[in-house]
């Protein structure tokens, strides 16, 4: 349904336009991890379907963006319920999409412009991405960001089972397990004699028979 909208409302991305982000193009498009070579990236991520309200707001958005010479931001949506991988990658446990999230992705950062939504202006957008990264925005520059979650990887069935793991393990059972075995090392290390005692032992045994 979203992407026949957007096709309605634009041709495609190169000629303008949203750009509809899923599982098989999302990391292709905005290399936002990668190199960004795609320019940069104003992204409204739906739990569901997008509302049609934000459709209307992001194609204003692409529209104000195109009224210039030189445009590097792209507009786009992502529909989280009919993309399992990307629904997984942008729910973490330091991060959740809730009712939706507004994000630009600039060169390796996002940020998140949800609650900043008067500040979702063309000139504002173009103006940030602009401004030099690792210094404040008083001083004119835009912070470093948020950490952009990372895709599938070769160990993340390894992450995944770690995490599975985690989950179930009662962590006060952990800790006590972990402090028992701590202070029976501690002990056993106390009972066992050292060499260094033995030969000291012996020493001391030699110069009484002498």
């Amino acid at each position: 349904m979203l992407r026949l909208l957007l096709a309605c409302l634009a041709a495609s991305s190169a000629t303008g336009g949203l750009v509809d982000l899923h599982d098989g193009n999302f990391e292709q498009e905005t290399q936002c991890t990668t190199g960004a070579t795609t320019g940069d990236w104003f992204v409204r991520i739906a739990p569901d379907k997008c509302e049609p309200e934000w459709v209307a707001k992001l194609n204003a958005l692409d529209a104000a963006l195109r009224e210039h010479d030189s445009n590097w931001i792209n507009v786009a949506v992502v529909e989280l319920a009919t993309n399992p991988e990307l629904e997984k990658r942008f729910n973490t446990r330091t991060f959740t999409v809730g009712a939706g999230k507004n994000l630009l992705f600039v060169r390796g950062r996002m940020y998140d412009f949800t609650l900043n939504e008067t500040n979702t202006t063309a000139d504002f957008l173009r103006n940030f991405t602009r401004r030099p990264k690792n210094e404040t925005i008083e001083n004119g520059g835009r912070d470093v960001g948020l950490y952009i979650p990372r895709g599938e990887t070769w160990y993340t069935p390894l992450t995944d089972k770690l995490d599975e793991f985690f989950e179930v393990v009662d962590y006060r059972m952990m800790s006590t397990g972990l402090t028992v075995l701590a202070v029976g090392l501690i002990v056993v290390g106390a009972l066992v004699p050292q060499e260094h005692n033995i030969e000291a032992e012996k020493e001391e045994a030699a110069k009484k028979s002498d």
